[in-house]
């Protein structure tokens, strides 16, 4: 039995499931966390369309600290995630 909670998963078929239970339940793999339409999960969030990258907690570079915030995850460098400065 699956938990009713809301946390949309994409399975590997292109469906959006209410969470990855759901998916495996219908045996399907899940591709991704978020709705298949809108990886990033910020449907209805209008970030701009600025390229100013920012590392999330995560390790995942994100196109700006908008779209960071709207899926949930906090900003831990203003750079692309991996780069190390020059010394």
């Amino acid at each position: 039995m699956c938990p009713k909670t809301k946390d949309p998963a994409c399975g590997t078929d292109g469906v959006t499931y209410a969470n990855a239970c759901y998916a495996g339940c219908n045996e399907v793999e899940v591709d991704y966390i978020g709705n298949c339409a809108d990886p990033t999960g910020c449907d209805g969030i209008a970030c701009p369309m600025q390229y100013v990258p920012v590392c999330g907690a995560n390790g995942v570079t994100y196109s700006n600290s908008c779209v960071a915030a709207c899926t949930g995850v906090t900003v831990v460098d203003s750079s692309l995630c991996g780069i190390v400065p020059l010394s």
